[in-house]
């Protein structure tokens, strides 16, 4: 007759052993993969708007830009262009106000727009890195 708490040692290391070999491993080149999915948000006037997430580097650039307008237009250019590859940033400006201001806040619904502003419930640390 075995022991209940070796028994239940033996469990729990089993059941350990099979966490560890089917925990999800983290994979750096898969985000790049993920940054170039295209991605479709839906307005009711202007139909659908294809785009992609910012990356870390869209995100480094547009900290550079002071001016909160140019900001803005930045960054609906960088989340269009990968899926619009015809757009060229200067047309943006050419766009009435109230549809950039349309497509702007389509954008930033996406729950990805913003990094969370509260910490992970895993103890890891979190920052924000884009101020609109």
């Amino acid at each position: 007759m075995s022991d209940p708490a070796e028994r239940g040692r033996q469990l729990f290391e089993e059941e350990e052993k099979q966490d560890q070999a089917t925990a999800k491993q983290f994979d750096p080149k898969s985000l790049v993969t993920k940054s170039n999915e295209i991605r479709t948000a839906r307005h009711p006037e202007l139909g659908e708007i294809k785009y992609t997430v910012l990356t870390a580097r869209d995100l480094f650039e547009i900290n550079k830009v002071e001016d909160k307008d140019v900001r803005a237009r930045t960054i609906v250019f960088r989340m269009l262009r990968k899926a619009n590859p015809e757009l060229k940033e200067d047309e943006i400006n050419e766009w009435p106000q109230d549809d950039f201001t349309k497509v702007l806040e389509t954008l930033m619904a996406d729950k990805s727009f913003f990094q969370p502003k509260s910490s992970p419930s895993d103890g890891s640390k979190s920052t924000s890195t884009l101020s609109t």
